[in-house]
């Protein structure tokens, strides 16, 4: 009987000195997080234009800021999928500051209502970047899926951060993950894809080009990190490839690819290990050394 007792207090023993830890160490880095915090332009009670702030746990320094951009073929939001409060919390982790930019769906708000939506956020964490504590000169636009198409347009066509009275270059950087460059695929995509694109910018070619990254590309475009989901929907792999090479091909500096293997449409944007190939591929490329364990 001693026995037994001995050996289950040992038990748990070594069951707190193996949690504990760690359990503390969570929760001592835990974000702080700020929600609905509206854009200067939306109206009140406008939650579709507004964004989520998570912030690391202070390390004395200003973090950068990655300004996230939910997917959902621009028709649905993230509040089912929680993609983006997943991704925040990892990054944070990182000692990254979070953005989750929300904006107005369509059919009921075409083009470009999402893509200005976006660019106000973008403007509003400018101008808010001292009163949170993060670096204003290190904000990267990133997006999933739809996201990254609005993440490369705004970061491509001048005109949308012009508006708000901001240089070209005023983004560090664009992270797109599973991202559309192009609204007139001559390639094989989904039904899905067509009636999305349809209901958000309409048949018009004009409008269609005038919409699509890959028609915006520069030579003194921001660095672009663009990565693909190794068996993602139909086309989207080549779409990310002709717009990277498009890129490169007019003297952009700084392209990077990443097609990491195993990896779906949605599990490209699953973070939660920190030995993720994608979550290490941010890191590097907003030049952020993990935060030990």
């Amino acid at each position: 009987m001693q026995r037994r007792s001995f050996v289950r207090a040992v038990i748990l023993f070594c069951a707190l000195i193996v949690v504990t830890p760690k359990s503390m160490l969570f929760a001592a880095n835990a974000p702080r997080v700020i929600k609905d915090i509206p854009y200067s332009e939306a109206a009140k009670g406008d939650r579709r234009r507004s964004f989520d702030l998570y912030l690391p746990a202070d390390s004395g320094k200003q973090p950068p800021l990655l300004a996230f951009i939910h997917g959902g073929f621009w028709l649905l939001s993230d509040d089912e999928y929680r993609i983006g409060p997943a991704l925040a919390e990892n990054l944070a982790q990182d000692g990254v500051a979070v953005a989750l930019i929300r904006y107005r769906l369509a059919p009921a708000h075409r083009h470009p209502a999402q893509a200005e939506d976006v660019t106000a956020a973008v403007a509003q964490l400018v101008k808010d970047s001292s009163k949170y504590n993060f670096d204003a000169r290190r904000i990267y636009l990133a997006g999933h899926s739809a996201g990254g198409h609005l993440a490369s347009l705004v970061g491509l066509d001048a005109r949308y951060l012009s508006r708000h009275g901001l240089a070209k270059n005023s983004l560090a950087g664009i992270v797109s993950i599973s991202g559309l460059y192009d609204l007139m695929p001559t390639w094989n995509v989904s039904n899905n894809q067509i009636a999305a694109t349809e209901k958000s910018f309409g048949k018009n070619t004009a409008q269609l080009k005038q919409a699509a990254p890959i028609h915006h590309v520069r030579a003194d475009a921001p660095p672009f990190l663009i990565i693909s989901a190794f068996e993602d929907f139909p086309g989207f792999a080549l779409d990310a490839r002709r717009f990277a090479e498009t890129l490169s091909q007019v003297g952009a500096k700084e392209v990077q690819q990443l097609t990491p293997k195993g990896t779906d449409h949605f599990t490209a944007v699953k973070l939660d290990d920190r030995n993720n190939e994608v979550r290490r591929a941010i890191l590097s490329f907003m030049n952020v050394k993990a935060l030990p364990k």
